[in-house]
């Protein structure tokens, strides 16, 4: 069976969570500090750890609904990986993520090219489509993320501005 198909998704996966230094999700938080990870800028809700929590904790539950038995809801243990009175540690977080992220990746590399296009129903989204879409929605959510989170520490560390 071909696995061309898979193999370009299971890359472009790879690139989006920590493939690259500039626009992976990982890549995006290397070298933060404890406080730029809880920051928040003035008026905003949403700090780079609550950004990256939500990443990982939505594949979790994308693994969970596209591909096992959808039991990981949002309440799911699993989804919180800093329990509150616990310490924040931005190494366990990222490797919470990392496993987050071999658990779909994994999932994807049994598919074979014909299971691309095969539909399948997820009820995170509540809706059915191919699987290659479902993989499609996971990387640009990674992706989407990251550039999110490239910001909020561009704000953070005073350089939101483009090199001239």
């Amino acid at each position: 069976m071909s696995q061309s198909g898979v193999e370009q998704l299971i890359y472009l996966l790879d690139q989006a969570f920590d493939g690259s230094p500039e626009h992976s999700l990982v890549g995006n938080v290397r070298g933060l500090t404890v406080d730029d990870w809880l920051w928040r800028p003035p008026d905003g809700k949403r700090s780079i750890l609550a950004i990256f929590g939500h990443a990982g904790s939505a594949k979790y539950l994308y693994e969970s609904h596209t591909f096992g038995d959808g039991s990981i809801g949002w309440t799911h243990p699993t989804l919180n990986p800093v329990p509150p009175g616990a310490t924040f540690s931005p190494e366990l977080m990222i490797e919470w993520a990392r496993e987050a992220h071999l658990r779909f990746r994994q999932s994807v590399a049994r598919l074979t090219d014909v299971d691309l296009s095969a539909d399948r129903y997820a009820a995170i989204w509540d809706q059915p489509g191919e699987t290659r879409w479902f993989i499609a929605q996971v990387i640009e959510h990674d992706l989407y993320h990251a550039g999110e989170i490239n910001h909020l520490r561009a704000l953070r560390q005073k350089n939101d501005d483009w090199p001239r």
